[in-house]
């Protein structure tokens, strides 16, 4: 059994205790958690925590003001839910630390997982779980690790999910670490039950020559 996890030793972010909207916004703290994990250092700002940084940059930035006034002209849907806008508010707010960007795909088979986490980096990806007080949610976790077989066969992804623990439909608030079967991820994690995905990819940071 071989087990690659790049969140090992480092921070766990959990969403509940954010001070902004921490009910919703497993985005941005599955964001810093990824960014985390890939070794980024992240920008200071007005709040003790990083994702309320990233939050409230998201909903600050007239750039993203800009599109998502393109992309949603009613304003029916947050800044930080809309992939798009999430991804670009976070290269935004990720300018100063001169890394690569993150980039969302819309075309990611287990095998790209797999290969970005070797490569040191993470990937934010959204889906569909059970909660045992609210039913199915939508919600956005991490994937910052994985297991295999000595053959090689991956049987399990591995995420930070900063809402607590799938498993126990989130009865245990804690989800570090969360080993989950490829075959929940095929089914959960969108699109479901398709093996081609989309997710916000995370490079492992390394500062750029300016």
């Amino acid at each position: 059994m071989r087990i690659v996890n790049n969140s090992d030793g480092k921070s766990y972010y959990t969403q509940r205790n954010n001070e902004l909207s921490p009910g919703s916004s497993c985005n941005v703290t599955s964001i810093v958690s990824g960014l985390v994990s890939a070794d980024w250092p992240l920008p200071a700002g007005k709040y003790k925590q990083d994702e309320d940084n990233l939050l409230d940059f998201i909903r600050s930035s007239p750039t993203v003001q800009r599109r998502w006034d393109v992309i949603d002209p009613q304003h029916k849907t947050p800044p930080n839910q809309i992939h798009e806008l999430l991804c670009l508010g976070t290269n935004l707010w990720l300018t100063a630390m001169n890394g690569p960007p993150v980039v969302l795909k819309w075309d990611l088979a287990l095998q790209d997982i797999v290969k970005a986490i070797d490569d040191g980096g993470s990937v934010v990806m959204s889906g569909r779980f059970q909660d045992i007080k609210s039913g199915e949610i939508g919600h956005i976790v991490p994937f910052v690790g994985y297991q295999a077989t000595d053959a090689g066969e991956i049987t399990h992804l591995i995420m930070d999910d900063p809402w607590g623990d799938y498993e126990t439909l989130y009865q245990v608030q804690r989800g570090d670490d969360v080993f989950m079967p490829v075959g929940d991820w095929l089914r959960q994690v969108r699109d479901q039950n398709k093996p081609k995905k989309f997710g916000h990819v995370i490079p492992k940071y390394i500062k750029l020559a300016s």
